[in-house]
């Protein structure tokens, strides 16, 4: 799929942009990161496979999302993230019965990812937030969506059943953001019952102490910088708070170590344990790299056609917290949700869907 809209560009031209301008210094920081520590050609050709992924994504949506089709294209988004909720719940109840007969193993942990890619819970969530986001402040352009607060409550509560707790974090300033803005009496009481329904929904999975410890216990080893499995990391094993603590202690990295310095994405062999975006690239390509790579989603938002302020820093906010987590600009499924939410809830001259 990646490859696809090269080729279209055969019939739809070149987008010679501000994204696109972005995206040529990233390939040529990469290529200069690359010479720098002498990386070979094939670790230099392995690492743009964030930029092919990522352009693909922005350039499909940009060619194919217009004035004629947002409207069927947000009722459609809207209608799949209704039917997550059951999905998820019943993914909850039935893992021991489901888990068997699947084609891959999953751990349980991160078997809630609705009717998204195995494994994926991160694209459901970013997905389900960009929903929430419209549903919540475009009022110019989400008229014609009937009982938008319930249902961007209940895409709230089916965010809440999945795993993603970064994206709890992000769901909570965004609703604390949409009562503060307007505080009233009613909002007081709306926020109060969506509270009560989070809880009880956590509590009745008894998921409520499982997030709680989580939280403290991520929170415990930022703060306090307790070093995490250092010998772990170090074998290229998951260690977040490890790989925190590895960096901090590290002069800075303008360049990185070379482009697949410490991931082979055909082995997936892991020489470092680098998870999350903001790990791979700053001891890859460094610094430079890590905001270039922070522009480049910032840029996709703020592209021609300008989305209202509050969306756009919303959305940016949810997308930068993933990097954590995930390698988000080569995740086709996070860029494909990403952009489909940003081209869908521009504004051309006050409106895109009005003139619809």
């Amino acid at each position: 799929m990646a490859p696809l809209p090269f080729l279209l560009m055969i019939k739809h031209g070149f987008k010679w942009d501000n994204v696109t301008k972005i995206f040529l210094i990233f390939l040529i920081t990469i290529i200069i990161s690359g010479i720098i520590n002498g990386s070979s050609l094939k670790e230099i050709f392995l690492f743009t496979r964030f930029i092919v992924t990522s352009y693909s994504m922005y350039y499909l949506a940009s060619i194919y999302i217009t004035h004629k089709n947002a409207k069927k294209i947000i009722s459609l988004c809207i209608t799949i993230g209704m039917i997550q909720l059951p999905v998820l719940i019943l993914q909850r109840l039935l893992y021991d019965t489901l888990i068997p007969h699947s084609a891959v193993f999953v751990m349980e942990i991160d078997f809630y990812f609705g009717t998204f890619f195995i494994n994926n819970d991160k694209v459901l969530s970013l997905f389900l937030t960009g929903a929430i986001l419209f549903l919540l402040f475009d009022a110019k352009n989400n008229y014609f969506i009937k009982h938008r607060y319930f249902k961007a409550v209940w895409l709230t509560l089916s965010v809440f059943i999945s795993n993603s707790i970064v994206s709890h974090l992000v769901l909570i300033i965004i609703w604390l953001y949409y009562f503060l803005r307007r505080f009233s009496l009613i909002r007081i009481f709306r926020f109060s019952a969506l509270l009560v329904l989070v809880v009880s929904s956590f509590a009745a999975f008894n998921y409520l102490d499982t997030w709680s410890d989580f939280l403290k216990l991520s929170i415990t080893k930022i703060i306090l910088k307790q070093a995490g499995n250092e010998e772990a990391f170090f074998e290229g094993n998951y260690s977040r708070a490890a790989a925190i603590a590895y960096y901090r202690s590290q002069p800075i990295k303008l360049l990185g170590d070379g482009p697949s310095r410490y991931y082979d994405p055909i082995t997936r062999k892991y020489l470092l344990g680098n998870r999350g975006q903001i790990f791979i690239f700053y001891s890859e390509i460094g610094l430079i790299g890590l905001l270039l790579g922070y522009l480049i989603l910032y840029r996709m938002a703020k592209s021609p056609g300008a989305m209202k302020k509050n969306i756009l820093v919303l959305f940016f906010i949810s997308i930068a917290a993933l990097t954590l987590t995930t390698s988000v600009l080569s995740n086709a499924g996070i860029m494909l949700a990403y952009n489909i939410f940003l081209r869908t809830n521009k504004i051309t001259h006050g409106r895109i869907i009005a003139t619809v």
